[in-house]
């Protein structure tokens, strides 16, 4: 279930697999080592702070290791960390490229958050920056069928997406009939 704002409670949340996840991850990982780069530079270039920049890049390299492996295996990988701890040392330690990693961060959390959909009674929100309302009244028909979710609009529009299995997560498992159930009421009313 998703809350927005505290004010509405989705009975039903369609999440949506993302299209280049390993390509935003591998894209994490080759930035996490051009700030590695930056930090070894800045390491041999002022040795006053080698201490604190060494245990940096300590702490840094065993979160990219984790990310690697987690990539490698095929898994989720969580960038945002790795983004958190470079952006706070890029200004604690004053290194340039603040504001580059500070986009990067952004960019990476953004292209890694999973796409939610949320539908209860009032309507469907897609959950993004900027989030979308659509009306039930905007639509002929919803539903979930082989894992696509299918919203064809009134306008001859059709939006379709494939839906993410999160196998972590089995406790919220409805079934497609479940929701294709609850659609059709919606639609009806």
């Amino acid at each position: 279930m998703l809350s927005r704002d505290n004010r509405e409670v989705f009975p039903y949340v369609v999440v949506l697999k993302k299209k280049h996840q390993r390509t935003a991850s591998l894209m994490g990982i080759l930035s996490a080592f051009i700030f590695i780069l930056i930090l070894a530079i800045k390491t041999t270039n002022h040795p006053t702070d080698w201490l604190f920049m060494l245990l940096a890049i300590i702490c840094f390299t065993g979160l990219l290791v984790y990310d690697i492996i987690q990539f490698r295996k095929k898994k989720k990988t969580e960038m945002m960390l790795l983004y958190l701890v470079a952006v706070a040392s890029l200004f604690f330690f004053d290194l340039p490229g603040k504001i580059a990693f500070a986009a990067l961060a952004l960019t990476g959390y953004l292209s890694t958050r999973p796409e939610e959909i949320g539908f209860s009674e009032k309507g469907i929100v897609f959950k993004s920056v900027f989030s979308k309302n659509i009306k039930w009244s905007d639509l002929n028909n919803a539903l979930i069928k082989d894992g696509i979710l299918t919203l064809d609009y009134k306008n001859n529009k059709l939006f379709q997406a494939e839906t993410d299995d999160d196998e972590e997560n089995e406790d919220y498992d409805v079934s497609e009939e479940e929701f294709n159930g609850f659609c059709r009421a919606q639609l009806s009313k």
